[in-house]
């Protein structure tokens, strides 16, 4: 019983670290953890294209991000948060350098848009900070995603929607 305590006790220490935003009061944000790099050398926009995932404690809750780049430019987002799985969106995306930008068809069939920064740790493991995605709570999450598989190279959805 004693150990299980440390070890959740350690758990949670590593995923909240304190940041300034304790201070004036604003709820506390997910530590920007995971190996760094000096410096993330550039990929070709083809590297991207594939299926990825992340999974992260965000919020005090269990989220398991699958994110589908395809080489047309499309995406596609599935969430399974705390255990519960559903479609997330889908949209566009384009790669400058190590910035990264979406643009997302929300189900009400707005549009939103999202920025973030890459960092490469290794070919098949990335790290997207948030810089914007229309949610100030965001702004400076980490998620690593690690590829699922080969390159998805084609549509596993289609235009009608």
């Amino acid at each position: 019983m004693h150990m299980r305590f440390w070890t959740l006790f350690l758990m949670a220490w590593l995923t909240f670290q304190p940041t300034e935003s304790m201070a004036t009061g604003e709820p506390p944000r997910p530590a920007l953890s995971g190996p760094r790099l000096a410096q993330s050398v550039e990929r070709p926009r083809e590297f991207f294209v594939g299926e990825w995932s992340t999974r992260n404690v965000e919020f005090g809750r269990d989220v398991e991000i699958f994110w589908t780049l395809f080489a047309d430019g499309r995406l596609a987002y599935r969430f399974v948060v705390d255990g519960v799985s559903s479609e997330g969106s889908r949209g566009t995306w384009t790669v400058e350098g190590n910035r990264l930008e979406e643009r997302w068809i929300i189900a009400d069939g707005r549009t939103e848009t999202g920025t973030g920064m890459i960092e490469w740790i290794d070919d098949n493991t990335l790290r997207v900070t948030i810089v914007d995605n229309g949610n100030p709570d965001y702004e400076r999450n980490v998620r690593i995603y690690r590829r699922r598989g080969p390159p998805q190279v084609s549509s596993s959805f289609n235009n009608d929607d």
